[in-house]
């Protein structure tokens, strides 16, 4: 019997970056059965192995700007025409080279309608280039494709609506689509009309059934402000919480922890003071600070020495999109201080995090975690066992058929 194929689109394929190295490992997982392939973008480094074909940033660039010459306004399509006059020449513009590159390596593949390919992360250049692909008839193979933002990879919604309604009419049977959390499902439903399946979540850098990291020595409460310095992840918020904490601590209320609390943090500057985000900062003890490049191993060291994970997210992103490091920290069982209406709210129910608003509410949470973490742990582990039961009914799985 021949071998299934799977071929895996990631135009951002890097080791250790993001967690999109973490899908070809997970895809695999799921599909064991079916020999692994990769179309990848220029900045990919054959950290699984040699990709089939690879998809270059300027070939990126210059089918943005052909979307921008076919749905946008006349100022947008004279932009676009001037920057394709500058980068482009006249055979780049015959179509999508995502698309020339998805056909020519479904040729060279021979794949048929029991292979699968599948873009776990993928954005509206992609869906337009699925759609035409099944269009044209080049071959019968499945395509799923996963959303994890809400703007499919556009900065601007209008574009987005114009290139989305374009597309819309050609979907087919052959195209399945899911985004990662059901808040974003519901969303693009709604704003664009577009029928996704939500609940699709693969693992990022723990799997929920992975032994928990305890810390032999509890002599303090970390609290993990993890992963890169971003505006959308609140970062610039964390200086006053902790100064809220500070006057919480000092106050005649007398709320203080039972144990030091230290915050772990990963800034985005040699010197914190640098940080545009982490640079309001006056409270300095109790920081620990540690290298935002760090690999996965020491990235999953640190994130299982953290007693709570703290994400005062911005609502304009984060109320439909997902977080790794919920996902992350439901599996390792740790609380979680978030942003009240944050999406993933099925990973958050459990009596296993707190939500808030303003830095005091963000700071009261987090002495009431710091001062009885055991309130928690039957939270953090229904939690953990909804989060495992989750990937085991992925609906990305039952449409396979394996």
């Amino acid at each position: 019997m021949q071998t299934r194929k799977l071929l895996i689109i990631e135009k951002n394929l890097i080791a250790h970056s993001g967690h999109y190295w973490t899908q070809v490992g997970q895809l695999k997982k799921i599909l064991p059965k079916h020999s692994t392939h990769l179309l990848a973008g220029d900045c990919y480094d054959e950290s699984f192995g040699r990709a089939d074909a690879k998809i270059s940033s300027r070939d990126i660039f210059i089918g943005r700007q052909i979307a921008r010459i076919r749905h946008g306004s006349m100022a947008e399509k004279f932009r676009a025409g001037m920057r394709l006059a500058k980068k482009a020449k006249v055979s780049d513009l015959r179509g999508s080279s995502l698309l020339q590159g998805l056909r020519a390596t479904a040729k060279r593949l021979s794949l048929s309608s029991q292979d699968i390919i599948v873009i776990p992360t993928a954005d509206i250049d992609e869906l337009e280039a699925a759609v035409q692909f099944v269009r044209h008839r080049d071959c019968s193979t499945p395509i799923h494709l996963r959303f994890v933002h809400h703007l499919l990879g556009e900065t601007k919604e209008l574009m987005l609506e114009k290139r989305l309604a374009a597309v819309r009419p050609l979907l087919s049977a052959q195209i399945h689509l899911y985004s990662e959390t059901i808040e974003m499902a519901d969303f693009l439903a709604q704003k664009y009309n577009i029928e996704v399946q939500g609940g699709f979540f693969m693992p990022c850098s723990l799997p929920p059934e992975q032994p928990i990291h305890v810390r032999e020595k509890q002599d303090l409460f970390r609290v993990g402000v993890l992963g890169m310095a971003r505006k959308d992840k609140g970062s610039s918020r964390i200086g006053p919480i902790l100064d809220s904490l500070s006057e919480l601590e000092e106050s005649p209320r007398g709320l203080k922890s039972k144990l030091p609390i230290v915050f772990a943090i990963q800034p985005d500057t040699p010197d914190i003071a640098d940080s545009p985000y982490y640079g309001n900062i006056t409270r300095r003890d109790g920081l620990e600070l540690h290298p935002a490049s760090a690999g996965p191993d020491s990235f999953r060291v640190l994130l299982t020495s953290c007693d709570l994970l703290l994400l005062p997210y911005d609502l304009s992103e984060y109320r439909v999109r997902g977080s790794g490091l919920i996902q992350d920290a439901v599996a390792a069982g740790i609380p979680i201080v978030h942003t009240r209406g944050m999406a993933m709210q099925s990973f958050l129910d459990h009596g296993n995090a707190l939500s808030a608003e303003t830095p005091q509410e963000f700071a009261e949470a987090i002495l009431k975690v710091a001062r009885d973490p055991t309130k928690f742990k039957q939270g953090t582990s229904t939690a953990q066992t909804y989060y495992a039961k989750l990937l085991r009914s992925s609906p990305f799985v039952p449409p396979l058929d394996i």
